[in-house]
C-alpha cells in the first residue's frame, strides 16, 4: 500500500496546530525535529517579547515561568482575527476579558490592567492628532461648541489600574468605578487625569459630540451641583476648558467641518 503524503494545506494546518500548542498537538511527520524547534521557539519568543514590551506593568507581576505560561495560553488557546501583528496587542486583551478562564494564579484585575496598557499603547501608534492649538481659544468660548480630540479616551475601571505595579496589588474592585481621561498629548506624551464628578461631566458632554454651545451644558452643569453657585460653575469649567486645551484634549469645532 502506498502511503499518503498529506498536501500542503493539511501540512501547513498541522504545523501551525503544533507550533500554537506543542503538548497538544504532534509535529508533522517527516519533518526533522531540530527545523522544527528553531520555529517553535522563534514563533513564541516573538510573541513574548512583543507582548513584555507591550504589557511591562502586567508582566512585572507575574514570574517568569507564570507569564510565559500566560503568553503560552493565549497563544494556543485563541484564534487571531487579523493578520497585523500590531493588533495583536488588542486580541490578547480580548482573550483575558472574553475567553480566559482564571487560574489560580491570575489577579482578580487581569483584564482591567491589560486594557489600560493597550490603551496607551494604542495612543502611542494612532495616526492622528490632537486638535490644532488655537492661541484664541478662550476667546467667546462660552458660545463655542468643542471638539473631542481622536487621541484621547474617556475610561471606566473598577480598580486604580494607573497605580498597580509590583509594590501595590489591590484584593478587590473600588466601591465606585474609577473615571479616567487618557490622552496623547501635544508633545507626544501619554498621559492621563483622574476625573472629578464635575470634570466627568464636562468630558461626557464635549464626547457626544452634539455641537452644543459650552454655555449651554455649563448651565446645566450647574443646575444641578447645589453647592456651587452659576458663576462659580463658568469660571470653573471655562478654566478647566483652557488646560484641556493646551493639553491637547479639546479643541473648537470647525462650524464647516459640523455641518459634514
Amino acid at each position: 500500500m502506498v502511503e499518503r503524503r498529506p498536501g500542503f494545506n493539511e501540512l501547513q494546518a498541522t504545523f501551525a496546530a503544533h507550533l500554537r500548542d506543542p503538548l497538544g498537538n504532534g509535529p508533522p511527520q517527516g519533518v526533522d525535529e531540530r527545523r522544527i524547534k528553531v520555529y517553535r521557539e522563534l514563533f513564541f519568543n516573538n510573541m513574548e517579547s512583543f507582548m513584555g514590551s507591550g504589557f511591562p506593568v502586567l508582566k512585572s507581576l507575574f514570574s517568569d515561568q507564570d507569564w510565559r505560561q500566560l503568553i503560552r495560553d493565549f497563544y494556543s488557546e485563541h484564534h487571531a482575527k487579523t493578520p497585523l501583528f500590531i493588533e495583536i496587542a488588542r486580541e490578547f486583551v480580548d482573550y483575558l476579558e472574553a475567553e480566559r478562564q482564571p487560574r489560580p494564579w491570575d489577579p482578580p484585575f487581569l483584564a482591567a490592567l491589560a486594557h489600560y496598557e493597550w490603551v496607551e499603547l494604542a495612543l502611542q501608534v494612532a495616526p492622528f492628532a490632537p486638535p490644532p492649538w488655537d492661541p484664541h481659544f478662550v476667546e467667546d468660548l462660552f458660545s463655542a461648541p468643542l471638539t473631542f480630540s481622536k487621541v484621547a479616551f474617556h475610561l471606566a475601571y473598577d480598580y486604580p489600574v494607573q497605580q498597580i505595579g509590583p509594590d501595590f496589588r489591590p484584593e478587590g474592585p473600588l466601591d465606585q468605578a474609577q473615571q479616567l481621561l487618557v490622552f496623547r498629548d501635544r508633545e507626544e506624551q501619554v498621559r492621563f487625569i483622574e476625573l472629578s464628578p464635575f470634570a466627568y461631566e464636562l468630558i461626557v458632554r464635549i464626547e457626544a459630540g452634539s455641537g452644543v454651545p459650552v454655555g449651554h451644558f455649563l448651565t446645566d452643569i450647574a443646575s444641578r451641583l447645589v453647592r456651587l453657585s452659576i458663576d462659580e460653575v463658568m469660571t470653573f469649567g471655562l478654566e478647566y476648558l483652557r488646560k484641556l486645551h493646551e493639553k491637547g484634549v479639546v479643541g473648537k469645532l470647525n462650524p464647516a467641518t459640523a455641518r459634514l
